[in-house]
């Protein structure tokens, strides 16, 4: 048994924190047969939450969660890398600015295989399996997430819409985020109550944090995402549900220009673990930026 990240090149995509499978609770491991996975994790629907199209959500079996765990229910995670193509990583995304466009901005990346098809499979395969669970459940004919070509979309809400039914936590944005108060004004309605965690990876393995403005098109990224079924009604009332990959933090493991030579070449004929699992949360710990290291130890 072995994840992704063991597999590419020269242990590229490994981080100082990162445990070896045999040390992983259940939970931490998506099992790579379909029947496996439906004792893995399942599709519940919660009746006390306010956001009609996150009524359903996929979340751990009980039974793979530690003892002190099994109380409450807990939504599924994912661990991907991959090389970075188009994405938006503004703190307000795509969002135009207008109460309107609230409920449409979103924040993106899409991840490719970057000449290494046959790793990359194992996680896209990772998420066909889960839509196939989520249709089954929701007796659904398919499941939407998976654009056929080739590549990981991720995609995360930045608002979260305000209701009087349930507690609102409250914003995280600074001043500097909203210098000029356009998403304040907006606050008793929409809220940004979640932002996503960028880092990068130094020489020594460690992660620190970044400034998303680091990163660009051809880096060699590790994403840690929560998988969202999303369904929405089209205008013939007909209900539409998605799995959003929906990050959370992303760690640029080496910038586009300093790449080894190893990712560099590709190897479409590369094999790998047939026993190749996924893998949930990294545990991985992102440090300040201020900590104690020189520019020897950055690695891009």
């Amino acid at each position: 048994m072995s994840f992704p990240r063991n597999q590419w090149p020269e242990e590229s995509a490994r981080l100082l924190d990162d445990e070896e499978e045999g040390a992983l609770p259940a939970h931490r491991i998506i099992p790579q047969s379909f029947a496996s996975l439906c004792r893995w994790g399942k599709v519940i629907t919660r009746a006390n939450t306010t956001d009609l199209s996150r009524q359903n959500s996929l979340v751990y079996h009980l039974d793979v969660l530690p003892p002190d765990g099994r109380n409450a229910h807990m939504q599924v995670a994912v661990r991907l890398q991959g090389f970075l193509g188009k994405h938006d990583f503004g703190v307000f995304g795509n969002w135009q600015k207008d109460e309107d466009h609230c409920r449409r901005a979103n924040q993106f990346l899409v991840l490719a295989d970057g000449g290494f098809p046959n790793i990359f499979s194992a996680q896209r395969d990772c998420l066909t399996n889960i839509r196939t669970l989520i249709a089954r459940t929701l007796r659904m004919g398919h499941v939407e997430g998976d654009d056929g070509d080739g590549r990981i979309h991720c995609q995360r809400r930045v608002f979260s819409k305000v209701t009087g039914g349930a507690s609102m936590p409250p914003s995280v944005l600074t001043n500097e985020d909203d210098p000029d108060g356009v998403a304040r004004a907006v606050a008793a309605r929409w809220r940004v109550i979640k932002k996503v965690t960028f880092g990068r990876k130094l020489s020594n393995g460690r992660v620190v944090e970044a400034d998303h403005l680091i990163f660009a098109d051809g880096d060699f990224v590790d994403v840690h995402a929560h998988l969202e079924i999303a369904t929405f009604c089209n205008v013939n009332n007909i209900p539409r549900t998605k799995l959003h990959v929906a990050f959370s933090q992303v760690i640029q493991l080496y910038s586009k220009d300093s790449l080894p030579p190893a990712l560099c070449n590709g190897s479409r004929g590369s094999t790998v673990d047939t026993s190749t699992v996924a893998e949930t949360e990294s545990g991985v710990v992102i440090g300040k930026a201020d900590m104690d290291y020189t520019e020897d130890d950055v690695v891009g």
